[in-house]
Formats: structure tokens, sequence, C-alpha cells
């Protein structure tokens, strides 16, 4: 008796690690379904870059199907935005009410974010605009994925803004990587542009920042 009692004890033992098991198999897949399905548009956005759909020449008008046939293509004179011809990037600007997280998350779902304690487009000084490479979970808008491939730019690249009806061409010089607790300071010397989002595209590990500096007002 106390032989089959064992036995039936070790059974109900293995079918609960066989429960215990299944069950860590559907939360992990259905956690990695969840992350692809929230990623999507990064994941898009890579794959159209990784096989040549977004060319040079090309801008995509991010938050809208329409692509336009030339870089060149020149936004209306009142909206202040960016153009980044390499990776098919075409945003409004947005004017955060201040530096504040929530106000820069908030201006986000527009656009990307001009910070406003720092200098504007054309000015000598930092320039910082900031954008989304994923989406987040609660300040969801168009341009979740503007900056997706903003770790794809490399020295010698062009960033066009238009701002208060001009046009400034930057030409990237640098670019490197920090935590997201580390704070960027402001500089008068010289005009200079900061692109800023985080990296790796889906996650909040670390920002990535593209430097570059003004070669035409």
């Amino acid at each position: 008796m106390p032989n089959n009692l064992k036995n039936i004890k070790n059974f109900f033992n293995r079918k609960s690690v066989r429960k215990a098991s299944d069950f860590l198999f559907l939360f992990v897949f259905i956690f990695l379904v969840l992350i692809v399905v929230i990623n999507l548009g990064t994941i898009s956005n890579n794959l159209q870059y990784t096989i040549g759909k977004s060319l040079p020449e090309r801008v995509k008008i991010v938050g809208e199907a329409a692509m336009t046939k030339s870089a060149k293509a020149k936004p209306q004179p009142q909206i202040n935005s960016i153009l980044i011809p390499k990776i098919g990037v075409k945003a409004p600007i947005v004017l955060a009410q201040s530096d504040n997280e929530k106000d820069i998350l908030l201006a986000l779902k527009e656009g990307v974010v001009l910070y406003p304690s720092f200098s504007r487009p054309g000015e000598k000084g930092t320039v910082i605009i900031s954008g989304h490479s994923s989406p987040h979970i609660f300040y969801r808008g168009k341009y979740n994925t503007v900056f997706t491939l903003l770790y794809k730019l490399v020295k010698g690249d062009q960033v066009i803004i238009y701002y208060n009806n001009e046009k400034f061409i930057y030409k990237t010089i640098n670019k490197y990587y920090f935590s997201p607790s580390k704070e960027i300071e402001q500089q008068k010397e010289k005009p200079l542009l900061l692109l800023v989002t985080c990296y790796p595209p889906g996650t909040d590990w670390k920002r990535v920042v593209i430097e570059a500096e003004l070669i035409k007002k």
C-alpha cells in the first residue's frame, strides 16, 4: 500500500511539473507575440531599409501612406519639419511646453520634439530634437517609429530642417550612445544639432545621439 501511494504521489508530481512547464511556455510565447505586435512598425521600417525599399532619393512621410518622389520635396512654408533623406524621414517639429518628461511625451504624439530650453535651428548653441524609435505603451501617436532608423546615419549624411519659414541643412559629424540618466549640456560656441532616440529600437536601455553641424542656412 505505501508503494502504491508513493507511485500515485510521483505521478501527480510529474503531472504538476508538466503543467507548470506548459504554462511557462505559453506565457513566454504570448509575451513574445505581444512584443512583436507592439513593435511591428519598428520591425517593418528596419526590414524595408534592409531590403532597399527606403532609398536615399525617396522620402517616407511618416504616419502617412503616400511617398514623395524626391528628397527635395519641400513642405508647406508654415510647417516646421525635419527631413532625413537617407532613412526616409519627414515629420513635423513640435516645440514642447517644457523639458519635463510628460510634456515631451505628449508632444511626441504629434511629431518629433524640439526641446524648449535649448537653442533653435540656425542659432549658435545646441539644438535637441527627439523622436520615438518604437511605440510608447501609454503615449501612442502617428509618429511612434519616426526615428527607428536613426542609428543608421553615418558621418556626412544630411539632415534638413525647416523652421520659421527658413531652411537649414546640417551634416552629421558624430554618433554616440549614452545612458538615459545622462544629461546633455548646452554649448553656445557653434550651431550644433543633436537627434536623440531610444536604442536599440523597442527598448529603453540606451540613447543613440546623432550630432550634426550647420553647413547651409
